[in-house]
């Protein structure tokens, strides 16, 4: 496998700012859609993960530089308050819709079908789908970087990857404690169905 160059890494960063943006977004409204308490926190804290991938990529840009006092996630190197959307705003411009960096449409749908599908069936796409394609792209993306030229991106991969990841574990704990008859079983299939069914011989940032 070939090392991506600098401009493919710069336009996974932007695809990727775009797509953590979104889901920051949306797993953000989830949280007053559920009526779950568990499921409440859980996808407030997510939604706020997911806004510091946003802001770890962007950051990544312009020109893929080393991270330093500007450039780490946080003072721990976790998300924190420095990875939530602080006086500029959300993660901005560059996941904004129809620019460069905009995520696919495949993305919002399966969202947006999520959404009526209830608690397990939301939870059921969100750490079956969404997570678990993202912690395999992201460490499909680690594989493809350079050891020269990809180190600050790496280094980023490692964060992002291991947060992501520890997100998918604790939702999958979350949706096996409430599915517990054989009806939630068939609305998580019902819904985890339908999101492979858009996602089917793509990713979620579009394209195969």
């Amino acid at each position: 496998m070939s090392p991506l160059s600098l401009e493919q890494s710069a336009a996974r960063c932007r695809q990727w700012a775009s797509a953590e943006l979104v889901l920051y977004e949306s797993v953000g409204s989830w949280v007053a859609a559920t009526g779950h308490p568990g499921a409440k926190i859980y996808f407030d804290a997510c939604s706020q993960h997911h806004a510091w991938r946003a802001e770890t990529w962007q950051r990544r840009l312009p020109g893929l530089g080393a991270p330093g006092a500007s450039g780490a996630p946080g003072a721990s190197g976790a998300p924190g308050a420095s990875g939530a959307p602080g006086a500029s705003g959300a993660p901005g411009a560059s996941g904004a819709p129809g620019g460069p960096g905009a995520p696919s449409s495949a993305l919002r749908r399966v969202l947006g079908q999520a959404e009526q599908a209830g608690t397990v069936g939301l939870l059921a796409v969100y750490t079956r789908v969404v997570l678990a394609r993202a912690v395999v792209a992201y460490g499909a993306w680690r594989r493809e970087c350079s050891s020269s030229s990809d180190r600050t991106v790496a280094w980023a991969l490692d964060l992002v990857r291991a947060d992501a990841a520890a997100d998918w574990h604790e939702g999958e704990e979350l949706l096996q404690g409430l599915v517990l008859t054989e009806q939630d079983a068939l609305d998580a299939a019902r819904a985890l169905g339908e999101a492979e069914r858009v996602l089917a011989g793509g990713s979620l940032l579009g394209g195969g």
